[in-house]
């Protein structure tokens, strides 16, 4: 028998699963569309290991980041390029 972890807040142990189902699934959504317009199953295996390789981004800490001049803009200009481009390269 152990005692509860009373030191974490309840709201983040409700949030943080609440946020991984979100990201996964969206993940799921978009490793399944590759999958129907490509038919490559080993590009979704490598986009799979790649994601996780790279881990979920920590947005936050560019805000705060000393070269966030020059970062915020890059995710957001890589940000648009792949939703612009994303029906483009997947034909």
């Amino acid at each position: 028998y152990s005692q509860p972890d009373t030191s974490i807040p309840t709201l983040s142990c409700s949030v943080r699963p609440c946020v991984q189902f979100t990201y996964t699934s969206l993940f799921g959504a978009f490793a399944s569309y590759i999958f129907l317009r490509t038919g490559h199953l080993l590009l979704i295996i490598l986009i799979h290991a790649w994601c996780n390789l790279m881990g979920f981004p920590d947005v936050g800490r560019i805000f705060q980041h000393p070269y966030r001049i020059v970062l915020v803009p890059c995710l957001f200009l890589g940000l648009g390029l792949f939703v612009t481009l994303f029906g483009t390269w997947t034909q």
